[in-house]
C-alpha cells in the first residue's frame, strides 16, 4: 500500500538471517506492474547493495526495511490509555482520580491518533505535554502516566 511512497536511490536496510548480517543499499528499480493474489497486490522492488564480503548465495531469504516517513518529538501513550466513543478517541485526565464518583466522561480529553506500533500510539491534541492521564490496567486498577515527547 506504500509503493507510491518509494523513490529511486532511496536508502534501504537489508538483513539476511542465514548469515546474520545487515547491509545498507538503495532502490534501483520499482516495478509498475504488480502481482495480485486474491485481494493483495505486491510490487517487485529491486535493491542494490554490496554484499561481496559476506557468504551470500542466490536464493537466500532476506528482509528490507525502507523508511517512508518518520517523526520525532511526538507524544505517545499505550493503547490501553485510549478511550473510544464512536469515532472519537480520548485520554482520561488524572484529575478524575480526585473525584472518582464523578462521571468519568467529564474528564475525557479529545485526541487524534497518528503513528502507531504494537504497544503505543501517537496522540495529537491541545495542551497534552506534561498532562497526567489515567491508564486503565487489567491487573492493578489504574495507573498514571505523564505525556513526554518520544524521540523514537
Amino acid at each position: 500500500t506504500d509503493i507510491h511512497k518509494l523513490e529511486f536511490d532511496q536508502s534501504v536496510s537489508i538483513y539476511i538471517e542465514s548469515v546474520d548480517q545487515s547491509f545498507e543499499g538503495k532502490i534501483v528499480k520499482i516495478s509498475q506492474i504488480g502481482n495480485t493474489n486474491l485481494d493483495y497486490t505486491t510490487y517487485p522492488v529491486t535493491i542494490e547493495f554490496d554484499g561481496q564480503e559476506a557468504p551470500i548465495f542466490l536464493g537466500m531469504s532476506g528482509s528490507a526495511s525502507i523508511i517512508i516517513e518518520s517523526k520525532s518529538n511526538i507524544l505517545v501513550v499505550p493503547y490501553e490509555a485510549l478511550v473510544s466513543d464512536g469515532t472519537q478517541r480520548y485520554v482520561i485526565s488524572a484529575d478524575w482520580l480526585n473525584s472518582p464518583s464523578s462521571n468519568q466522561a467529564d474528564f475525557y480529553i479529545p485526541v487524534t491518533t497518528g503513528f502507531a506500533d504494537v504497544y503505543q500510539v501517537e496522540v495529537i491534541g491541545d495542551n497534552l505535554e506534561g498532562l497526567e492521564i489515567v491508564i486503565p490496567s487489567v491487573s492493578s486498577g489504574f495507573g498514571l502516566a505523564q505525556f513526554r515527547p518520544s524521540n523514537d
